[in-house]
């Protein structure tokens, strides 16, 4: 099965080999904003006088701040392919981790790479794509919680979902409530129900 999930992996891959500049919608907009968080960081003129960080907790942290630490190395081509590949892969890895943790065969899974490049990905929200990613891993931890000594990875994971991609707060949120009744999970369940309150 791991040459299968490989084979699909670098098939889901090609579209970013196959031109220079990815036509999707809003990514140039994103590595834009991106590409200026490190010369903000910097102080680098005339970007550190006409714009600021907004501090702001965003639904595109995530994405941003690896799209930006991949800019600042590697030049704006590379981080848009990287971070776009990144999503491509990660939403059908974490659909398969879902399947196992439901006690299912991770080869259902496969079927998500059919859907890397849907709607959303192609308009360029590719910090939307990440968000369902990291859901879907934080849904698949709250299902194999056994005691309360596992719910620490989950918390973390849940802030950073609570904090940075506010779309998938309800998708976990609700998922959680729905299993606070199971103990010892409470503790985690509990917290992504709060992430919708918030």
């Amino acid at each position: 099965m791991l040459a299968l999930t490989a084979a699909l992996a670098i098939a889901s891959l090609v579209p970013l080999f196959l031109t220079p500049f990815l036509p999707l919608t809003d990514l140039g907009s994103s590595i834009g904003a991106a590409g200026l968080i490190d010369d903000l960081v910097r102080g680098v003129e005339p970007v550190s006088t006409r714009y600021r960080l907004n501090p702001t907790l965003l639904p595109y942290w995530t994405g941003y701040v690896v799209m930006a630490v991949l800019e600042a190395l590697f030049g704006a081509l590379f981080a848009v392919k990287a971070t776009v590949a990144l999503c491509v892969v990660l939403l059908p890895l974490s659909v398969m981790r879902l399947m196992i943790a439901l006690g299912r065969s991770p080869r259902l899974g496969l079927w998500a790479f059919l859907f890397a490049w849907d709607l959303n990905m192609t308009l360029g929200w590719f910090t939307f794509q990440l968000g369902m990613a990291l859901a879907l891993w934080a849904i698949a931890w709250m299902l194999e919680v056994k005691k309360d000594e596992d719910c620490t990875p989950i918390v973390f994971l849940l802030a950073l979902i609570g904090l940075t991609h506010l779309h998938a707060v309800a998708l976990v949120g609700l998922v959680g409530l729905g299993l606070a009744w199971k103990t010892p999970r409470w503790i985690a369940m509990s917290l992504s129900g709060l992430l919708i309150l918030v």
